[in-house]
């Protein structure tokens, strides 16, 4: 009895891994392909991810509007109440004009950019008392100067910025799950 458990075991951790290996290089050749089909269209891909976000928001108001009623106190119910009625009102609008919601997020993307890359200045100047760390310092710099570059071509860099953003993490995705799956067949 212990030769079978042992032999039943062997067989399922030798299986496993192939299997496992096989599901990840479809995967990766998956998302490789959605990643090579995006950066085809780049309009087209940002639209398709604000109506993904857009049906995310939909969803979300809904549920915490639905949680308003199960929610302790009226002040809670009020505030999850508002809250999803904002965001499912926001879902909508992103939802029946996409290009405008990606000139928005467009615009925040830079924002925020500005903001990530002069708090690394910042941070690399506080960082060792008068003499900063030069690669955070860079890093910021590449940052807000990234940032910039959106803020001065936005609202024409809105069309294709996020469909650019969404087929490289595509592409770098499928790429990473065929690297696991190689590193995996190497075992």
């Amino acid at each position: 009895m212990d030769d079978i458990s042992t032999s039943t075991a062997s067989s399922i951790v030798s299986h496993k891994p192939r299997n496992g290996r096989i599901w990840l290089a479809t995967l990766g050749l998956a998302l490789l392909v959605a990643g090579l089909l995006a950066s085809a269209s780049l309009m087209l891909a940002t639209v398709f991810s604000i109506i993904y976000i857009a049906a995310m928001m939909i969803i979300a108001g809904l549920a915490q509007v639905g949680f308003a009623f199960t929610a302790p106190g009226w002040q809670a119910k009020i505030l999850w109440t508002v809250g999803g009625v904002l965001y499912t009102v926001a879902g909508v609008l992103a939802f029946t004009n996409p290009l405008l919601a990606s000139a928005g997020l467009t615009l925040l993307i830079g924002v925020l950019l500005v903001i990530g890359g002069a708090s690394r200045i910042g941070s690399a100047a506080l960082e060792h008392k008068g003499s900063p760390s030069w690669s955070l310092a860079a890093m910021g710099t590449v940052t807000a100067l990234a940032g910039l570059a959106v803020l001065l071509a936005w609202p024409g860099v809105s069309l294709w910025l996020l469909g650019a953003i969404l087929s490289v993490d595509l592409i770098f995705q499928g790429l990473s799950a065929l690297g696991m799956a190689w590193a995996l067949r190497q075992r």
